[in-house]
């Protein structure tokens, strides 16, 4: 499964795609499951950032968020082969980060922390401390935006919420 972008594809487009590529992936063989994807990536102008591979990827990626608001998004996808249903949507959370100083970014980066996540900072862990605010879904920018996962699930059916008043 490549997570290649395609040429001409916007980042919108792109998180959703590769949300439903990892969904069908798993329903493909489990055809009676129900099967959630997802996907993160942040944006800061059009700048998509993944997951850094390197410590010299996660510092510049932290240099470049440095000061400024990105857009963390999520795609989300629901699947099941057995009843041919599909439905995905993309989250979008903006983040502001306080200017972030060399050796903030050097300590952080000698840490495990920013390796398995899109944009190299974890919100749940030390690069909270980055963030200056944040409007939208916290969920979102931890990588399962939970809001738009239940929605999903009620649209299915799956979750059936009954309102009393």
């Amino acid at each position: 499964m490549s997570e290649k972008e395609w040429e001409g594809e916007d980042h919108e487009s792109y998180v959703r795609r590769i949300a439903q590529l990892k969904a069908d992936h798993v329903a493909s063989r489990k055809k009676e499951a129900w099967v959630i994807g997802a996907d993160t990536i942040v944006v800061v102008g059009e700048v998509k950032m993944g997951k850094p591979a390197t410590g010299g990827e996660a510092r510049k990626m932290l240099q470049l968020l440095s000061g400024k608001k990105h857009v963390v998004m999520t795609g989300v996808a629901l699947i099941c082969a057995n009843q041919h249903y599909c439905e995905s949507v993309v989250e979008k959370t903006e983040v502001w980060f306080k200017t972030i100083t060399p050796s903030e970014i050097e300590q952080y980066i000698s840490t495990p922390e920013p390796y398995d996540k899109a944009g190299s900072y974890g919100i749940q862990g030390k690069g909270a401390t980055f963030v200056d605010r944040i409007e939208g879904e916290v969920s979102n920018v931890m990588g399962l935006p939970l809001r738009r996962i239940k929605i999903l699930l009620e649209n299915s059916g799956i979750l059936n919420v009954s309102h009393k008043n």
